[in-house]
């Protein structure tokens, strides 16, 4: 004979779990919409910030290269630098599109 469970043990464990879901979206929204809130007011800012910087290294990394004093000019580190912070930007405008969903 198996202990099974009975039709009210099932309704109260669906409306235990169904209370308990609606509590972790309520908090997943007071968590999101302030850091989302705040992330789209900072996003021209950032934007602005971490394009100038990625187009300003690639720029200057190769002028430096292609001049004559470029003989102890990090020129991979300024490319890898200039990337990061493009990549940075993705992930940015990534995180600002999961939040928003």
């Amino acid at each position: 004979m198996t202990n099974r469970p009975t039709s009210a043990e099932c309704s109260v464990g669906r409306t235990l779990a169904l209370r308990a879901r609606r509590v972790l979206w309520l908090a997943w929204q007071l968590l999101r919409l302030p850091i989302l809130g705040l992330l789209l007011v900072l996003e021209p800012v950032v934007r602005f910030v971490l394009s100038w910087l990625a187009l300003s290294g690639f720029l200057t990394a190769f002028v430096i290269e292609f001049s004559r004093d470029a003989s102890r000019f990090p020129f991979w580190g300024m490319i890898v630098f200039s990337g990061g912070c493009a990549t940075a930007l993705i992930v940015y405008h990534a995180v600002v599109r999961l939040l928003s969903q």
